[in-house]
């Protein structure tokens, strides 16, 4: 590699680097927050929980929602069922398209969980909720519209060219196994800012394929286009057709939310069932049984007459659906599971550093 070469990507680095510093930062905290949500959760907020059963059997879907809606005065839009014997999950909100900032962004925002033996409410959330605050901090930075997705998206893109030019930076002269071990092994040292440069050296060639993966991954939520990408990418490899069965499912439309569960019960090893209300229409998504989230089930259904308008399932959808319908799983677990998890939250834990390391570079001008 040539010295001017060498230099414009030292530069590139550094200026990448000191522009995207700060978000990633606040990114890398919120990932590490966020990465045990499902199992901290109870911790912090047992109450969403918890469920006193009382005597007799659990009430109608339909008459919850209507004693939801009557306590407060608004519509329903959202409702989740667990699995579990736990409170029912009913969401009461309306967004606000002048909000400049994630509090406030809604009208008003309410998650109200609801023990279904009594109707009682057991816990009301508000955006003030620590992990749903999390969420919208590392996903949009507390901003709303286009600033959000140009301030985060561009961020990201900016770290994926640091991670680049920071392994050519790294690289030896001669591509030997012996001289690149030398680059990547820790040599004790006292000096704090020979430490600095060392880890941020070291952790950012070690993580740089995983961290690549995640961002793209984070991408695809933040750009449509980057999403599109990726999935026509991946129908380039899908091979054979398709054959979807053309079986017509229809419920009951009476107690239509208790049919649809006991439908699903049958045929559908699931941990929670989401619905949105859209009108006469219901979104229904599965979530299956375990920590994944990519093959979910998902249906559209007429609420007034009960019938599966649209069913989108894991086994007969193409492969480009089948990535992007990873996204979050990928991003979260690396598709893993309980590993990657782990593996995912010691990145984030490790990403922190790297701003930090790289500012101390920056300020005493350390040659890596």
């Amino acid at each position: 590699m040539s010295m001017r070469l060498k230099n414009i990507i030292n530069k590139l680095h550094l200026w990448l680097g000191l522009t995207c510093g700060m978000v990633i930062f606040i990114m890398a905290i919120t990932g590490c927050m966020y990465a045990y949500k499902e199992e901290l959760e109870p911790l912090i907020y047992p109450k969403k929980f918890e469920l006193e059963r009382v005597e007799g059997q659990k009430l109608s879907v339909a008459t919850l929602i209507d004693k939801v809606e009557e306590a407060f005065g608004l519509k329903v839009n959202r409702v989740i069922i667990p699995k579990a014997n736990q409170p029912y999950f009913f969401r009461i909100s309306k967004g606000n398209k002048n909000g400049g900032t994630y509090w406030n962004s809604y009208e008003y925002y309410y998650g109200v969980y609801v023990n279904p033996y009594n109707a009682q409410i057991v816990y009301t959330e508000t955006q003030g909720d620590l992990f749903l605050a999390t969420l919208n901090l590392h996903r949009k930075l507390w901003l709303t519209g286009s600033l959000s997705k140009y301030v985060v998206g561009f961020s990201v893109i900016f770290f994926i060219f640091s991670i680049i030019t920071g392994v050519i930076r790294c690289l030896p002269k001669r591509l030997k196994w012996e001289y690149l071990k030398k680059q990547l092994t820790y040599k004790r040292s006292k000096n704090f800012r020979m430490w600095a440069s060392q880890v941020h050296r070291i952790f950012g060639v070690y993580l740089a394929v995983p961290l690549f993966i995640i961002s793209i991954s984070g991408l695809c939520w933040t750009f449509e286009s980057v999403k599109k990408a990726v999935f026509h990418t991946a129908e380039v490899f899908q091979f054979g057709k398709i054959e979807r069965p053309n079986q017509p499912i229809n419920v009951n439309p009476t107690n239509i939310y208790e049919n649809l569960m006991a439908y699903l019960g049958n045929t559908y090893e699931y941990r929670k069932v989401r619905f949105t209300i859209k009108g006469d229409v219901l979104d229904v998504k599965v979530y299956p049984k375990g920590i994944s989230n990519y093959n979910c089930l998902k249906m559209v259904v007429d609420d007034s007459s009960g019938y599966v308008l649209k069913i989108d399932d894991y086994n007969y959808r193409s492969l480009g659906k089948k990535v992007v319908g990873a996204n979050y799983d990928l991003h979260t677990k690396l598709l893993m599971g309980r590993f990657g998890q782990l593996l995912v939250f010691l990145i984030c834990l490790l990403t922190i550093s790297f701003p930090v390391t790289g500012l101390i570079i920056y300020l005493y001008r350390i040659k890596v």
